[in-house]
């Protein structure tokens, strides 16, 4: 099927251009650096009249694979000249971290300086990536209305909606609504308040839903004088709500805030952002779809502890009452008579998913990768450190009065940093040669050295800020280590369920930049056993854990040896001049 890319640039920059189309495709050429298959100009009839491109077809090869760009003037007035441009390949785009990303995020860079204005007309591949986020956003979104239905109906019942949701946000939900219910009749029945609110009317709904509680005179007493009542208007006002039996509290401050914690506000505003630009097909950036995977995680994991929470509060006369006979029978029946067996069949009692963890963090694969990955964080700032220890060595030595060895060595250090670290153009070659006295070599050094120093400090600032777990958790990264230009995450899919005779498998997986690089698997198997016809007891499964991670191992340390030998090669660049 393939990807497509279509846009139109508006109002070129510069009001005299000979060959725009030419002009822009040569320098998409040059940045990209592709191998050119065919390149045909003004093919259609008539226009071979003008001398300028009007139009340009080009097939390419870029790592391999085969790519089409057209480029077409078209001028409606002097000041009105717009090129529509559309890429084309048959390879499909799997993530944000391929090729046709890079070509057009390059082609972007190329219009904007030639036009004023780029509108992005049609993008398969962002399109399946905002397909693949709302997916999740929506799942997570309505899991947080399904929390609130779920509070709402346990404490206060049907009638909560009549109470519990405002006047302005019950108006807004029958806008909404009115429409189907007037046209549609299947599900006219079923209760959809919430699903007619946007994201940010959720909270807004639970800010403005109150709990009403009666109390007592000793409890209005003790209201009065923890809350203050110096005026006779509020002391009035108190004894009317109490007259009332009616103090009301906002169920989102009293009830949720406490449980979902005091940022979640905030995080749920991000969320909101994130949803607009997805929802409406924006443009999507890779670390725009990082950061969207990881707020929808981290809220998620938010909801977890919430629905825990909300488990542990509403209890059902049901959960109560099948609560007490377990505790009735496991008083008694002790469970004595089965840890013998287990110990006759030499197995260990069946464990709880607290032990399988610890028997899973203690296995020298998972310390291995703990370890190697805080050795890597403390060699890479060692090695970020000692580039800035070294530039300040490198300054103890110049001699800004002799102008030609300064010079030379001012050149080596911003080429080296520059154009082989940064790839970028060295803008200091100009500065140090129309430097004339001590000061101007003074100053282009005190810029060059700041830029150095600023750079691999926001280096060490951003590896430091790598997250290495103690212990393994399910479904939570146990690495999160970043490098200098590379994020590595390795964590677990599946679940564990401790239970005789049955075995539970997790996958690992080694994920680079978003993308899967290798996976590995976690077994671990429950003892069981039959009691003989003589009372005796063997074992039918064993109790064992098997842990499959050398690709993992392998693969995450190459990453790690290829990451630091690259900086310690920075390291030693930057020595020689010491």
């Amino acid at each position: 099927m393939g990807e497509i890319l279509k846009t139109l640039s508006v109002k070129p920059k510069k009001e005299e251009i000979n060959d725009i189309v030419g002009d822009l495709y040569n320098d998409l050429k040059s940045k990209l650096g592709f191998d050119e298959s065919q390149k045909v100009i003004n093919s259609e009839f008539g226009l071979q009249m003008f001398n300028e491109a009007i139009t340009l077809e080009s097939t390419f090869t870029y790592n391999g694979q085969n790519y089409t760009v057209e480029l077409v003037k078209r001028t409606f007035k002097d000041e009105n000249i717009i090129i529509e441009t559309t890429l084309k390949t048959d390879v499909d785009s799997i993530s944000l971290n391929d090729d046709f990303y890079e070509i057009k995020t390059k082609l972007k860079e190329v219009q904007i300086s030639f036009f004023k204005n780029i509108y992005w007309q049609k993008d398969t591949q962002n399109e399946k990536t905002c397909s693949e986020l709302y997916g999740r956003i929506h799942t997570l979104e309505n899991r947080f209305r399904e929390l609130i239905v779920q509070f709402m109906v346990n404490k206060y019942g049907f009638s909560w909606t009549r109470n519990q949701i405002s006047e302005d946000l019950s108006s807004k939900i029958n806008l909404y609504s009115k429409w189907y219910r007037d046209n549609y009749t299947i599900f006219k029945n079923v209760k959809t308040e919430l699903f007619n609110l946007q994201v940010n009317d959720l909270i807004e709904l639970l800010k403005k839903a109150f709990d009403k509680k009666i109390i007592s005179e000793n409890d209005l007493l003790q209201y009065l004088k923890t809350e203050g009542g110096e005026s006779d208007e509020i002391i009035l006002q108190k004894v009317k709500e109490y007259k009332s039996g009616l103090i009301q509290q906002n169920i989102w401050e009293k009830d949720f805030e406490p449980v979902l914690g005091g940022q979640f506000n905030e995080l749920w505003g991000k969320f909101n952002q994130m949803r607009n630009m997805v929802a409406h097909n924006k443009p999507i950036c890779l670390d725009l779809y990082n950061d969207t995977i990881s707020t929808i995680r981290d809220i998620d994991q938010i909801f977890d502890g919430v629905i825990e929470h909300f488990n542990q509060t509403f209890k059902s006369l049901e959960d109560i009452e099948v609560h007490e006979l377990y505790l009735q029978l496991n008083e008694e029946f002790k469970d004595d008579e089965e840890f013998l067996y287990f110990q006759e069949a030499g197995l260990e009692p069946t464990p709880d998913e607290e032990d399988v963890l610890n028997e899973i963090t203690e296995n020298e694969q998972i310390q291995y990768i703990l370890e190697g990955s805080n050795q890597f964080i403390s060699s890479f700032t060692g090695y970020t450190e000692e580039i800035i220890e070294f530039i300040e060595d490198i300054e103890q030595k110049l001699d800004y009065s002799n102008h030609s060895e300064t010079k030379e060595l001012l050149e080596y250090i911003s080429n080296l940093f520059k154009r082989d670290i940064k790839e970028e153009d060295n803008t200091y070659i100009q500065d140090l040669n129309n430097a004339t006295n001590d000061e101007d070599f003074e100053d282009i050094w005190d810029n060059l050295k700041s830029e150095i120093v600023d750079s691999f400090e926001s280096l060490t600032d951003r590896v430091n800020s790598s997250v290495v777990q103690d212990e393994f958790f399910l479904e939570t990264p146990l690495i999160e280590v970043k490098s200098s230009d590379s994020l590595y995450k390795i964590v677990s899919e599946g679940f564990i369920s401790p239970e005789k005779g049955r075995k539970d498998e997790l996958t690992i997986n080694l994920v680079k930049d978003g993308v899967e690089v290798e996976s590995g698997i976690i077994t671990k198997e429950y003892g069981d056993y039959i009691v003989t016809e003589y009372g005796g007891a063997y074992a039918t499964h064993g109790d064992k854990l098997w842990l499959e991670l050398s690709a993992i191992l392998n693969t995450y340390r190459s990453f790690l040896d290829k990451d630091l030998k690259k900086l310690e090669g920075i390291r030693d660049d930057f020595y020689r001049f010491v």
